[in-house]
């Protein structure tokens, strides 16, 4: 499996893609974000207290205020 870097992936309701529109090959359900699928590169916590890559929470956060995993209303937007 090679590294995918952020530019050639695309979040989408499919789930994450490879540049060609196939689905980005992911590590695992414990060592991926539950957003992209794809192996932490820069983890982050949100206010759910589960664990994002940075820039694929970031993404979400500019249209939701959920939740990626339980869909509840997070208390607030910053992420440690």
């Amino acid at each position: 499996m090679r590294n995918r870097p952020w530019q050639e992936l695309s979040i989408s309701a499919r789930g994450v893609l490879d540049e060609d529109g196939s689905p980005a090959v992911g590590v695992g359900p414990l060592m991926s974000c539950p957003i992209s699928q794809v192996g932490f590169e820069d983890s982050v916590v949100a206010a759910d207290g589960d664990t994002y890559e940075r820039i694929a929470l970031e993404q979400w956060l500019q249209t939701q205020t959920t939740s990626p995993v339980t869909r509840q209303l997070l208390a607030h937007e910053h992420v440690v």
